[in-house]
């Protein structure tokens, strides 16, 4: 899953909200508390770009939509045991996909060793450009240079065959498409 897309089309959006009710299917079958089934599947959900997304877990069956109900499931969990190596693994395949990776629409703090300072910067899409006010391309050379990074890690950017710099990943905030960018006027 290291290629992730940002904005998923309808198959990907299907295919995500099945990993994710399997995931809490998992979790309810062997032994973990309801609350924990919800709250781990909206994490996932949140990382894989899942949006709109809302679950809510009883002690045998899973409800969720996506996307304002354009997609939606039903799981019936009849039986559950206690087999909590499995949980344990659906958990900590929770964490990896929450580790904080710059995303599409994130702000991400950067310094610029070279310069001495910081800057923060919103990755979008490139209907959502203005890099005046901070709001970068994924494409961009520093889009693509950041995009699925970490925090600490330092990436260089290249600008073309002759020019490019490091940045170092400071912090990374959560962000979404809200609209309430403009699209860019061509």
């Amino acid at each position: 899953m290291s290629d992730i897309q940002l904005y998923p089309d309808g198959e990907q959006r299907r295919r995500i909200m099945d990993f994710i009710m399997a995931a809490g299917q998992t979790l309810l079958e062997n032994g973990a508390e309801v609350f924990r089934v919800e709250q781990t599947m909206q994490i996932m959900a949140r990382s894989l770009h899942l949006r709109e997304f809302h679950v809510y877990v009883l002690t045998n069956g899973i409800f969720a939509s996506a996307g304002t109900a354009e997609i939606s499931e039903v799981r019936n969990v009849p039986d559950r045991t206690i087999h909590l190596g499995r949980v344990a693994a659906v958990n900590e395949l929770s964490r990896e996909l929450a580790e904080g990776r710059v995303g599409l629409f994130d702000y991400v703090t950067l310094y610029l060793p070279e310069d001495e300072e910081e800057m923060e910067v919103h990755l979008v899409t490139t209907l959502r450009v203005d890099a005046g006010g901070g709001h970068i391309s994924r494409e961009s050379p520093l889009g693509r240079a950041i995009f699925g990074r970490r925090v600490g890690e330092t990436v260089t950017v290249q600008v073309n065959a002759d020019v490019s710099y490091p940045v170092t990943i400071r912090a990374i905030r959560p962000g979404a498409d809200d609209d309430s960018l403009p699209i860019s006027q061509y």
